[in-house]
């Protein structure tokens, strides 16, 4: 029996907190979707699954990431955790025009089971920070999960930005 569940993934600048943007390429590019992320920039990333699971590693672009639980801050969070992270684009390099990049990211759960995605970037340098807010707000990755009795790869059915 398959089992379905919720992944969202937020990324907010640090140490301003501020949510970082997204545009719409339409079709010129794998994916129609584009966030916006600086070089040499700290980020906080916030992960949540619903239903809960104890996340066991995460990881960007092979990097692991030192995380945290969440304690429930609302009623609504009460089904589901959530952990949060640290993560820097310290020596990425400015995206050239026209040019995209797959932000892989893996996410190993209890039960041996794993997401292993990739999210559209562009990354801009410090001479164009502004372009970088242009866009619209991206408040959340929302992937949806399934996972298959005896199989660790978890599939994501869809993803979108909210």
């Amino acid at each position: 029996m398959v089992t379905r569940f919720e992944v969202l993934l937020e990324l907010k600048t640090r140490p301003d907190n501020q949510t970082v943007s997204f545009k719409q390429d339409g079709k010129r590019f794998a994916n129609a979707t584009t966030v916006k992320l600086c070089v040499d920039q700290a980020y906080t990333l916030t992960v949540h699954f619903r239903p809960p699971y104890k996340l066991l590693s995460w990881l960007v672009e092979d990097e692991s990431l030192a995380f945290q639980e969440l304690a429930p801050t609302s009623k609504r969070e009460k089904d589901m955790t959530g952990y949060s992270a640290g993560w820097s684009t310290e020596g990425f390099t400015a995206s050239r025009d026209g040019q995209r990049y797959d932000l892989k990211l893996r996410f190993t759960l209890e039960n041996d089971l794993v997401i292993s995605t990739s999210m559209q970037v562009k990354f801009y340098g410090r001479h164009k920070r502004t372009a970088s807010l242009w866009g619209q707000p991206m408040h959340v990755l929302d992937l949806s999960c399934d996972s298959h009795p005896g199989q660790s790869r978890v599939t994501v059915r869809r993803g979108s930005i909210l």
